[in-house]
């Protein structure tokens, strides 16, 4: 039995196809691949989808009574596959920061890497990189492994983010400094696209208790006197402004009706007076009046 051919002695072909013959013709033909069994197989012979590593074909002729070659013929070969590369860890899909920190693996031990940033040509990098001073827009990173034969990851593993500001807000529109409209609409900004917004309104903008909103903001029967907004910006990556966008203004007109909620006994031997008095509305000052 001889083999005419087969696969290169090592390849990163995982199918293998062999053609083989016989001295004597009219001859079949026994298989074995990795030392199994063999079974009847006719030349050529195809394995499909072999996995890394060495394996070893042998083929024996069958004359036609039926008596097989003792001495089967036999090749070796070795696939070794390229390294399948992972990004481990990597920044934010949207960030502020100007660096970028990456750890990188693959399915092989023993490998290098070769890292590609936004279309420059692969260069060595470590299983543990940083890239810093990086310019305000869109990165991409492509990252290969390279393994001990030189096989390198025909399909880097990719990665791609922002680096952009932090999110600031501005308020493009409000109720007048004095008004006397319960009612008030402030339509809210940013200087960075797809942002959301959190809202805080008077007692809630003093403890800083902020809510989502969406603009423009609206509120509806806010009650008599002054009022304080604050709204702040929130990018994609959860940076928020740290100085929220306020606006203030004052409700007027008619004062809300004062109510005494207590005071003395209509008859009492005593000589103080304590009262005990509200009215609706925000941040008000009252005026008393004793004996005319």
């Amino acid at each position: 039995t001889t083999i005419i051919s087969g696969p290169a002695e090592v390849t990163t072909e995982r199918d293998a196809t062999f053609r083989f013959t016989s001295n004597q013709t009219g001859s079949t033909f026994l298989c074995s691949l990795d030392l199994g069994p063999f079974s009847a197989c006719s030349s050529p012979k195809t394995y499909p989808g072999l996995g890394q590593g060495e394996h070893i074909f042998q083929v024996k002729a069958r004359g036609t009574l039926g008596i097989p070659d003792q001495s089967p013929a036999a090749f070796e070969w070795t696939i070794d596959l390229p390294p399948h590369t992972i990004i481990d860890s990597y920044p934010p899909s949207h960030t502020v920061g100007n660096f970028a920190f990456f750890t990188f693996s693959s399915n092989e031990m023993n490998v290098s890497f070769e890292c590609s940033l936004d279309g420059a040509p692969f260069t060595s990098c470590s299983e543990f990189t940083e890239f810093t001073e990086l310019t305000t827009g869109t990165h991409e990173l492509l990252v290969r492994a390279v393994d001990s034969a030189g096989n390198a990851d025909p399909t880097p593993a990719s990665y791609v983010w922002t680096v952009g500001p932090m999110p600031d807000t501005a308020i493009l529109s409000g109720p007048e400094e004095v008004t006397e409209s319960t009612s008030a609409t402030i339509v809210l900004t940013s200087n960075v696209e797809g942002v959301t917004f959190e809202c805080a309104l008077d007692e809630a903008a003093d403890s800083g208790f902020f809510q989502a909103c969406t603009s423009p903001v609206t509120y509806n029967d806010l009650s008599f006197g002054e009022h304080e907004f604050l709204a702040r910006a929130v990018d994609a990556a959860g940076n928020i402004d740290p100085t929220p966008a306020e606006w203030s203004w004052e409700i007027g007109g008619v004062p809300p009706h004062v109510l005494i909620e207590s005071g003395p006994d209509l008859t009492t031997d005593s000589r103080s007076a304590v009262f005990v008095f509200s009215a609706d509305g925000q941040d008000l000052m009252f005026e008393c009046s004793l004996d005319g």
